[in-house]
């Protein structure tokens, strides 16, 4: 690791007290090229973090960095209130939801949700509300990115079938993700749905929006982590965060209930890489399995890997990983195979839907001669 990722961990510590200060200034001073540091963060998606590390230990923030904080905070302050206008209409045509990581993940791992920077609005439906939401969501002006046109109801069901989710782009910018299932692996997660919504959080005044129940939510932030292999420092940060603030006690019996929604190795990995990258102590009272260390493994190449290809590939690895044995690999195989964006892409009519799996490899093969085309 480089002293510049080495700084980026200290500054992602939690919680906020002397310990990770002076790690902060201890990893500070052996940093050298300080222009390292903005784009790192960027990459990581961790500058709000940073910033806010930085001057807690009494160190200056580079002015880029302040910049991308001031940034992302008009973008977190948008997605609130874009959160807010969403769950107050789905409230009114009474389907059941939550939200997924975002600013109500910010509000209860940190207790502040401009703290932790989102790129979108994750939302979770049941799947038979699946149209009924994509048909509010179009009320409020949001449109379709992926599938990338408005689909009547029976096409919409027929794509939630072979997909977890949808796509829509804001009216004011930014992107919602709708849905309905949390992992396209039938083995993990197999019953967090919207129904856990246990949990309501505050974001603004006395507006609070619905998310997980605590032990789903940390089942979910595992394996959400662990199958793009941890890939984004931001992510083993709002694990560990969220994971950190309560006694040892609670968390142990937290992580217990978490492994009983189907986590694999995913809960282990978590656990282990976070205390590995933040808390510096390697005893969590885990045992991990071969496949987890493996996975371990995975992910810290992930995390320290500017190559978005390489990435990718040790992210396809760790999806493989996450749950040993023959069942599991078959289940990740016959996903892959349905091609769900090879139903977009090339169109079939209905009666042909079966094919897909069977035109895998030749639909993979031309987008390869057309990228190499290009």
């Amino acid at each position: 690791m480089t002293p510049a990722f080495r700084l980026l961990c200290a500054c992602c510590r939690w919680p906020d007290d002397d310990t990770r200060r002076n790690a902060i200034r201890a990893a500070a001073a052996e940093v050298e090229d300080w222009g390292e540091i903005p784009p790192l963060a960027d990459r990581h998606r961790v500058e709000p973090l940073v910033a806010h590390g930085l001057a807690a230990a009494g160190l200056p923030v580079p002015a880029a960095l302040e910049a991308a904080v001031f940034h992302h905070r008009a973008v977190s302050l948008r997605d609130i209130g874009e959160t807010l206008r969403i769950a107050a209409a789905l409230d009114d045509a009474g389907i059941v939801h939550c939200f997924l990581k975002g600013a109500p993940l910010g509000v209860r791992a940190y207790g502040n949700p401009l703290l932790k920077r989102s790129w979108d609005i994750d939302l979770l439906v049941l799947p038979a509300d699946v149209v009924r939401a994509a048909a509010v969501l179009a009320t409020l002006g949001s449109t379709p990115r992926l599938p990338p046109r408005p689909l009547d109801d029976e096409e919409f069901a027929r794509w939630s079938v072979v997909s977890k989710e949808a796509e829509f782009s804001l009216p004011r910018g930014g992107t919602l993700e709708l849905h309905w299932r949390v992992s396209d692996h039938s083995m993990l997660l197999p019953a967090v749905d919207a129904s856990l919504a246990g949990h309501r959080e505050t974001l603004f005044g006395d507006h609070s929006v619905a998310t997980l129940n605590d032990a789903a939510n940390l089942a979910y932030l595992a394996v959400h982590g662990t199958i793009h292999a941890w890939s984004r420092l931001k992510w083993i940060a709002d694990f560990n965060a969220f994971n950190r603030w309560r006694s040892t006690v609670s968390r142990e019996s937290l992580q217990q209930d978490a492994r009983r929604h189907g986590v694999g190795d995913a809960l282990d990995c978590a656990l282990l890489l976070a205390s590995r990258l933040f808390n510096g102590n390697p005893n969590t009272g885990v045992l991990p399995t071969r496949s987890a260390v493996k996975l371990i493994d995975t992910s810290i190449r992930a995390l320290t890997c500017a190559d978005p290809r390489r990435i990718d590939r040790l992210a396809s690895r760790a999806r493989w990983s996450v749950i040993p044995g023959a069942a599991a690999r078959l289940i990740e195989l016959r996903t892959r195979l349905r091609g769900s964006h090879d139903r977009l892409e090339f169109p079939l009519p209905s009666r042909w839907q079966f094919a897909y799996p069977l035109l895998r490899l030749p639909f993979f093969a031309f987008r390869v001669i057309m990228r190499r085309s290009a």
